[in-house]
């Protein structure tokens, strides 16, 4: 086992010089997707590609998948996400893939919990991967990021405007919502100041990111889709309502992990970024783990939709995306 950051995993894939397994594992799950999407686009030419999921995890076919000689391609690239959620009495043949993984195949597995490096050591020391740790972006790569794209569109933003952007954002998602924002609304301005991103910013993530929550936290469909409705009306930005959805549906998943662990003091689900007050929306409200998981996937995969087609109505995908929590997450 050893370690790599990011940049030399990205590296890796670009050369195509990688090692047989990369565990992408920490709490940014929308750069580990970003990362993979990365992979897929860049060695699709020189690999057949496939994906796994534990929603639906069967070990015989992954087990072909992973040791079988690629059909059209010289490798194959097989992805397997969210491997926690595997159940144990299956992780015994998977673990012995490892440790002699296939030369002509390329495993990518992600691992959608922080962990330490003693706890990754004890998982996974004896075997032969590679292990990346996926972390927030700090305010050197938020700064370096936004002033980037700004630039591409012959764009400058304040020094404090940067700094107000670096220490509100506390993800990769959030990270180029946030830009596309400015992009979008401030597309005739040459120069971006601090009391427009300050005006741009809390128009939707300070009067509604909460309200949103609440709503998916306490199971409010008729709350949700009065504030859903709203927003699509004055044509509030589709990724960064995407982003806030995501973000309360990643503390629903928290919340209900901590319940299955029987851990639902506010000093341990503040560790991981659960409030008191969320917790408590939660109280006595049945939390269905699957369904919380496929209505994350569902999300992702209408954000990857927007951000790489034009064709697609972004308030239909909205109001489906309402449909989906509403009438499939909401119901016992």
């Amino acid at each position: 086992m050893k370690f790599k950051t990011e940049e030399q995993l990205l590296s890796d894939i670009l050369s195509l010089k990688v090692d047989p397994i990369y565990l992408l594992y920490g709490s940014d799950d929308i750069r580990k997707n970003e990362i993979i999407k990365t992979a897929e686009k860049k060695i699709d030419n020189n690999f057949d590609i496939s994906n796994h999921s534990s929603d639906s995890f069967d070990i015989n076919l992954f087990l072909n998948d992973v040791s079988s000689t690629p059909l059209f391609s010289p490798k194959k690239l097989v992805i397997l996400k969210r491997i926690e959620k595997i159940k144990k009495e299956l992780k015994k043949s998977l673990y012995s893939y490892f440790l002699n993984p296939n030369p002509s195949t390329l495993l990518i597995i992600t691992y959608n919990e922080e962990l330490k490096r003693n706890e990754i050591e004890k998982d996974f020391g004896e075997y032969s991967i590679t292990c990346i740790e996926i972390m927030p972006p700090d305010e050197r790569l938020i700064t370096s990021y936004i002033k980037k794209e700004l630039e591409k569109n012959s764009k400058e933003i304040t020094d404090d405007a940067l700094k107000y952007l670096s220490e509100s954002i506390s993800n990769y998602g959030e990270l180029k919502n946030e830009t596309q924002k400015i992009l979008t609304y401030l597309k005739n301005k040459k120069n971006i100041t601090l009391e427009e991103v300050m005006e741009l910013s809390s128009d939707l993530k300070e009067q509604n990111v909460f309200l949103i929550a609440n709503a998916i936290l306490s199971k409010n469909g008729e709350s949700l889709k009065k504030i859903m409705e709203e927003l699509i009306s004055k044509n509030e930005q589709p990724l960064m309502i995407i982003a806030i959805i995501l973000t309360a549906l990643e503390k629903l998943l928290k919340i209900t992990m901590l319940k299955k662990e029987k851990k639902t003091d506010y000093q341990t689900a503040l560790s991981i970024g659960v409030y008191r007050k969320e917790l408590t929306l939660c109280e006595g409200i049945n939390l269905n783990e699957n369904k919380i998981l496929k209505t994350i996937d569902y999300c992702l995969e209408v954000e990857s939709v927007l951000k790489t087609t034009h064709t697609q109505d972004p308030q239909l995908l909205l109001r489906n995306i309402l449909y989906i929590i509403v009438d499939y997450l909401m119901t016992s």
